[in-house]
């Protein structure tokens, strides 16, 4: 297999904590930083191989270099800005982290976890409605750096869960958020809208007569 992006920034054998996105401050990305220093902290056995990287451009993405640089962590923290291989890069993670403090619909997660990765995100907005906590990643408090540390813990240092986890968030995405299940409820959205207007047109006649 061809050398991804993380590879050839990294090295092989990394394991890769990762988020796509704005770098604005509801992603709270300053908080993910912090997390992945605590988590190795937490785990010093790892610490050599674990990665981070954070994908996207943002106004708070020079204080998010400073807050790497002066945590010592421009070694193992990459902050490329903006890239065109996202695809390629979500590929290649071990966990996707989004640390957000609020959210819609979070495409990028949807994104990661249609490429096989768990996703370890927030319990704000629609976020639960996309991670099942404890089958396709982990849904952890906002604004709490050491309970995201703890559940990105749990991926970094298990490969079989990231495999379970990242097998069941694809098999997620393809049943509800693929095109086949988007159809059939454009259908069944049709449908319901057929039969509203039908008995509106019912009771009208009714009043008439």
């Amino acid at each position: 297999d061809p050398i991804g992006p993380l590879e050839s920034h990294f090295g092989p054998g990394c394991r890769v904590i990762g988020s796509v996105g704005r770098v604005e401050p509801v992603k709270n990305h300053a908080l993910l930083l912090a997390a992945f220093a605590a988590l190795r902290a937490r785990r010093p056995d790892l610490a050599g191989r674990l990665r981070l990287a954070v994908i996207g451009d943002g106004p708070l993405l020079p204080a998010l270099r400073a807050q790497a640089d002066g945590a010592g962590l421009n070694d193992v923290v990459w902050l490329p800005g903006k890239r065109d291989d996202v695809a390629a890069i979500l590929r290649g993670l071990t966990v996707f982290a989004l640390p957000s403090i609020a959210e819609g619909t979070p495409g990028a997660a949807l994104e990661a976890m249609a490429s096989g990765v768990p996703v370890v995100g927030s319990d704000v907005g629609g976020v639960p409605e996309v991670v099942a906590d404890g089958a396709t990643g982990a849904l952890v408090p906002s604004g709490d750096p050491e309970a995201l540390a703890a559940a990105l813990e749990r991926y970094v240092g298990g490969p079989a869960l990231v495999h379970e986890h990242g097998l069941a968030a694809r098999l997620r995405v393809t049943r509800h958020y693929g095109m086949q299940a988007m159809v059939a409820a454009y259908q069944a959205l049709y449908d319901e809208l057929c039969e509203r207007k039908l008995k509106l047109k019912r009771r009208v006649a009714s009043c008439a007569e």
